[in-house]
């Protein structure tokens, strides 16, 4: 799933290629993909203005003229992208968006079908399934929010997935920066010292930006905008690398059920929660 180092991608593309771009005609070939307000997509998007592409934790929020917000979620195997109008339509392409004035097109393509795409203009009357959280954005909260939001006793990978509170990090980011902090993921948040959650905070900050560098992790299916692969995943120190040797001390890392979640652990890195 596209997490926020991959969504961040997206949306700096996104915005190159949408900023003040007007919508023309609307085409929807899966009318499930589409939640919010209950009238035809057509009439709610045609002739509006994109004024700004931004994003909230892995939510892509598109706000348009007239008060109307586009908000997107990636699921799985979520693409968004600005194509040439005359590019054969890739199986699974539920969305098409003219750019008047442009030979392009914006396109959404989601092969599982875990993503969508939600319209709002601040009226009563939604329909559909509800947007997926996004609490408050990993990237922008400073270290003394950070440490309220550790005083919880829930597991510490448990509390970085829950998309309601800290919103951005999935399994991939979740792994890594736990690795790098020698951090367990069954170990209470609130058993975390001082420096411990100043640490996690660093290491979550550093971690995330480097991977936005790199264009985000390409371990499945994710592309960019561009259809571009991200690179991060060859800096992976935990995540997909269970029953190889630890980079740090050459203990074979294990996989183990955490925060719902198949997870990997150095056992000797990071020692488990008594």
């Amino acid at each position: 799933m596209p997490e926020l180092p991959e969504v961040e991608n997206v949306v700096r593309a996104l915005r190159q290629d949408l900023q003040g771009a007007r919508f023309g005609r609307v085409l929807r070939s899966r009318r499930q993909i589409m939640h919010g307000d209950r009238r035809p997509p057509q009439a709610l998007l045609r002739n509006k203005v994109v004024r700004e592409v931004s994003r909230v934790g892995k939510r892509i929020e598109i706000r348009l003229s007239g008060a109307m917000r586009m908000y997107v979620h990636l699921g799985m195997t979520g693409q968004l992208a600005v194509v040439p109008a005359g590019r054969d339509l890739a199986p699974h392409t539920h969305l098409c968006i003219d750019l008047a004035g442009r030979a392009a097109q914006l396109r959404f393509r989601d092969v599982r079908r875990f993503g969508g795409i939600w319209l709002d203009d601040g009226r009563d009357g939604r329909r559909g399934k509800p947007l997926p959280a996004a609490g408050e954005d990993i990237l922008a909260v400073g270290l003394p929010r950070f440490r309220q939001v550790m005083k919880h006793p829930r597991q510490i990978k448990a509390l970085l997935l829950d998309q309601h509170l800290l919103a951005g990090m999935g399994n991939i980011y979740c792994d890594e920066v736990l690795f790098r902090c020698g951090i367990h993921p069954l170990r209470k948040a609130s058993t975390l010292d001082h420096d411990d959650v100043k640490r996690l905070h660093q290491c979550i900050r550093r971690v995330l930006r480097a991977a936005i560098r790199a264009g985000g992790s390409s371990v499945r299916s994710y592309r960019g905008s561009r259809d571009e692969r991200g690179g991060y995943q060859r800096n992976h120190q935990a995540y997909g690398r269970q029953g190889r040797p630890c980079r740090r001390c050459g203990t074979r890392l294990l996989r183990l059920l955490a925060g719902g979640r198949g997870t990997v652990i150095c056992p000797r890195c990071q020692r488990a929660p008594k």
